[in-house]
């Protein structure tokens, strides 16, 4: 009967088990008579093919068919080895190419949506060529300044510049980045200028640019952010603003 390590004799013999193995089998050839017998075996018959072989070369036709053969089951393990990695590295890239997507996407709309000072530019070129530049039209701080509450998601800083060459027309309420914003319509000689002010964080301000032919020029008081925007020179723009921030700062110190 076979002992039950027949099989691990004949990979000990032909060198295929691991070194611990190979020892304790080692160890077990020691104590089996028919394990040594079979190992005897194999290595006679090893011996037979060894002395049968000597002298015998194969045809060129067999040698290329054998040939062919090899590189085949090589290129076989190597395009296994291929799609294995394909296949990782497909499923990988295709996550990074959604993440990748989701991104675009992403940066896409934010750039396809226009910036707040854009949409000023925007909304003030419509406000002129129609008739919706002033809902309320008065210069005075004490009805311009209750009109907008409840209306409006800020409290505008309301003042009449006359004296200075800019009088204050009247006001609206327009939509503007998600938020009710207050605007006061000015006049500087043929021009017409707008203020905008909206609820914002306090952050970097806008640089001033100039879009569609009109100037605009933006600055941060608390959690308001205020924009001026109109075709006069840059300099009456820079006036008026800072006449409306030297105003909320005044309004900004209690009494």
């Amino acid at each position: 009967m076979a002992c039950a390590e027949s099989l691990r004799v004949q990979a000990y013999f032909d060198a295929e088990l691991p070194p611990g193995e190979a020892r304790a089998l080692e160890e077990h050839l020691n104590e089996c008579a028919a394990c040594r017998a079979q190992l005897q075996v194999l290595g006679a018959q090893r011996a037979r093919l060894r002395v049968a072989s000597e002298g015998i070369n194969a045809s060129r036709a067999l040698s290329t068919r054998v040939s062919a053969a090899l590189a085949a089951a090589e290129d076989a393990g190597r395009s296994r080895q291929r799609e294995r990695r394909t296949f990782w590295f497909g499923a990988l890239g295709g996550a990074l190419a959604g993440a990748c997507a989701v991104a675009l996407v992403f940066l896409g709309a934010q750039r396809l949506r226009p910036d707040a000072l854009t949409q000023v530019a925007a909304q003030h070129v419509s406000a002129l060529a129609g008739d919706a530049l002033i809902q309320m039209r008065s210069s005075s701080h004490h009805t311009l300044k209750p009109w907008f509450a409840g209306r409006s998601d800020v409290a505008p800083v309301v003042a009449d510049f006359s004296d200075e060459g800019y009088p204050l027309l009247g006001g609206r309420v327009q939509r503007l980045a998600g938020s009710r914003a207050a605007v006061l319509v000015y006049a500087h000689g043929a021009h017409v200028l707008e203020v905008f002010s909206w609820p914002a964080p306090a952050g970097a301000v806008p640089l001033p640019r100039t879009v569609h032919g009109y100037h605009l020029l933006a600055w941060q008081s608390g959690d308001v952010r205020s924009c001026l925007v109109g075709d006069a020179a840059w300099p009456e723009l820079q006036r008026l603003a800072g006449l409306l921030q030297e105003r909320a700062r005044l309004e900004a110190v209690p009494p």
